[in-house]
């Protein structure tokens, strides 16, 4: 899938199989991202023992056990409900206000699921200083999957699928603007 998005995110799936495949994607990930929190607990808790003794120690663990925590539930909650979200947005859009997508939901959701994986795939990255930065360019990647599978999936052109995602942000962010005006002004 990361190095040829448009042969292998052809494949439908049911909204059960995307959560299947998603949830074991995630398990080497998240055991890596786990480890890769603790150690930078341990290394933050250690440095602050220094400076505040035994109180920076548990401190710094404390932050460990945090870390972990935030970590597991994006990947095993968060992320999940984000992509059924994501999904029915874009589906809205895609299907009924642009009306360039031809399948159902579950060819969405799928799709959506097929462009988060490079994204979770690569989640322990974030955690490491200076080297999360190569994540924009997973990013940019999980985007490019999610373009192809969307067009493999909804069988409409990669530019008509930009062109939904792009209408639908540029929708959303102008009735925020108007929701936001009328707020202000109420």
């Amino acid at each position: 899938m990361m190095f040829d998005p448009g042969k292998f995110t052809k494949k439908r799936m049911s909204i059960g199989d995307a959560l299947g495949f998603y949830y074991r994607l995630v398990i080497v990930p998240l055991i890596i991202s786990l480890i890769l929190g603790a150690l930078v607990g341990v290394a933050a808790s250690a440095l602050l023992s220094h400076f505040v003794g035994i109180l920076g120690f548990l401190g710094g663990l404390g932050t460990a056990a945090i870390a972990i925590g935030v970590v597991a539930m994006l990947l095993l909650v968060v992320i999940p409900i984000g992509m059924f979200i994501s999904a029915a947005v874009l589906h809205f859009f895609g299907k009924y206000v642009f009306r360039q997508f031809k399948s159902d939901y579950q060819a969405t959701f799928a799709a959506v699921v097929y462009g988060e994986a490079p994204l979770v795939l690569f989640f322990w990255i974030t955690i490491i200083p200076v080297i999360g930065l190569l994540y924009i360019v997973i990013d940019i990647w999980g985007f490019i999957v999610e373009v192809f599978a969307l067009s493999n999936l909804q069988r409409t052109s990669k530019l008509s699928v930009v062109g939904v995602m792009i209408g639908t942000i540029v929708v959303i962010f102008v009735i925020a603007i108007i929701l936001g005006i009328i707020g202000v002004l109420a």
